[in-house]
């Protein structure tokens, strides 16, 4: 989006410009979602958040948090690499204030 400076445009020529490019596979399911609100079709940010919901599925949350919880620095794990997963982890687990 902000290559193509489409970042600047409404969030209907963003949606617009988003289908224009998917796959012929990625508009056939576009054309089956479901929608609360025809509209949405039209609205970036509803239109990515369907796509990622078809993607990802349903997060369990106490998985994930059970999964961070758990996580432990392995021997020889640089500690960059120790934060930069545990990061990665607590996106899935609904930790808004550990997020920031």
């Amino acid at each position: 989006m902000t290559a193509a400076a489409l970042d600047r445009e409404s969030i209907e020529r963003q949606a617009a410009m988003f289908v224009a490019c998917i796959s012929a596979d990625t508009y056939d399911i576009y054309s089956k979602m479901e929608f609360t609100d025809e509209a949405d079709r039209r609205d970036s940010t509803r239109l990515l958040e369907a796509f990622e919901k078809h993607c990802l599925g349903e997060i369990n949350e106490v998985y994930e948090r059970y999964v961070f919880n758990r996580r432990q620095q392995e021997p020889g794990e640089t500690f960059d690499s120790f934060v930069g997963d545990l990061r990665r982890l607590v996106k899935s687990c609904s930790y808004e204030a550990v997020e920031k």
